[in-house]
Parts: C-alpha cells; sequence; structure tokens
C-alpha cells in the first residue's frame, strides 16, 4: 500500500510503501506509525520496520525524516481514520478458505458468517454468533449464546466527539477446544498479531475475554 493511495498528495511530504499499521516500536516490518511527540518521532526514525510515519509540519521541521511521511495537525486522528478504513477494505483480513467442516452439529438459531472457516466435527449450541475472520478447529465445542469475533468498545475523542475505532485481525480456535455459554471473544486491534488464537483444550464460561 502506497500512501498516495490514502491521503492527499498535499499532505504528503515523502511518498512511502507500508504493509500493516502499528506503534513506534513495532516488530514488524513495514508498518506505517503515527508521532505526535518529539520522543515518539526520534524512536520510529531509529526503528528499521517502521517505513512510513504520519506527525505533524512542526515535529517534521524538528527532526529529519528519512521515511514515507504524511503531514496532519492531529496525527493520532489519521492514523485511527486509515485504520478503520482498512477494516472496512478488509485490508487486514488474512487469506482464510472459507467455509464448513464435515460432521458438524450447527443448531438452527446460530449466525455463522460466510467469511469463517468451521472445522470438522464441530459443535455450536443455539444462539451463538460466529463473526467475519474466524477460524474454528476441528471437534470444538462452543455452547449457548457464544459469541464470537465481537466488536470491542473503544473510542477516541476528536474535536469534541468520539470516534469508534473498529478491531481488526480476526480470531483463531485450536483443536478440541470448549468454549461455554455466553463467552465473548473480539477480534484483536491492528497494533497486534492478525489473529488472536485459543489453544487446544482451552474452557472460557461467561466471562469477556481479552488479551
Amino acid at each position: 500500500m502506497r500512501l498516495s493511495d490514502y491521503f492527499e498528495k498535499t499532505d504528503i511530504r515523502r511518498e512511502g510503501e507500508f504493509l500493516t499499521l502499528g506503534h513506534a516500536g513495532s516488530l514488524v516490518k513495514d508498518t506505517l506509525a503515527y508521532c505526535d511527540t518529539l520522543f515518539y518521532l526520534k524512536t520510529v526514525m531509529q526503528n528499521e520496520n517502521i517505513s512510513c510515519i504520519i506527525t505533524t509540519s512542526e515535529l517534521a521541521e524538528e527532526e529529519k525524516v528519512s521515511k514515507g511521511c504524511v503531514l496532519s495537525a492531529d496525527p493520532r486522528s489519521a492514523f485511527y481514520r486509515l485504520h478503520n478504513r482498512l477494516v472496512e477494505h478488509h485490508a487486514y483480513a488474512l487469506a482464510i478458505e472459507y467455509g464448513m467442516g464435515m460432521n458438524c452439529q450447527i443448531h438452527k438459531s446460530t449466525r455463522i458468517s460466510k467469511r469463517t472457516r468451521v472445522g470438522d466435527r464441530v459443535t455450536i449450541g443455539e444462539y451463538a454468533v460466529i463473526k467475519d475472520e474466524v477460524i474454528i478447529g476441528d471437534g470444538t465445542f462452543i455452547d449457548a449464546g457464544a459469541v464470537i469475533g465481537c466488536e470491542g468498545i473503544l473510542y477516541m475523542k476528536e474535536g469534541g466527539n468520539n470516534l469508534f475505532v473498529r478491531h481488526a485481525g480476526g480470531v483463531r480456535i485450536g483443536k478440541d477446544v470448549t468454549i461455554l455459554s455466553q463467552a465473548v471473544n473480539r477480534p484483536i486491534d491492528s497494533r497486534q498479531p492478525p489473529h488472536h488464537h485459543w489453544g487446544s483444550r482451552h474452557h472460557r464460561h461467561s466471562i469477556q475475554y481479552r488479551p
């Protein structure tokens, strides 16, 4: 992805390419980060994994910027608006072979997104909800009312208004996992690895589970 694909040319101080969004200390190659203080700007300049930044014109004058650079009066807001846009266009989605496995028992009241992969011999109880970008391993049991892949609640202030920041990534459930009734699991955001993983034989009951 190029900066010019998402920002006005007048706001781009230096063209650049990126593969994902993240923070100043990102360990992922070709990350775009935002810098709203001189400390963070110096940090990203020393991080070879950061390929592009969003910062203010004042900060860009104080530090020599050798990476792709977008100028914004509010770098944090510009960063999260880009994040929401990428989520909307499934830019964070992994390559998943969507579909339903063999010998599954799915209650008729269950809602399952078409953008999921359900393994073999999976049992899902009544009124469970499985949302986008979820992988369910073989032999897993999901009890009644569980919600997998739901949106979390994250807002930021923007000019006195609340900007809802959508979660990205997905949920990967291993083999032979038991998820009991009313469990809630959300996707991770863009600054984390692409899938939140529940390993084999994990049990969750009536909790909101957050990494």
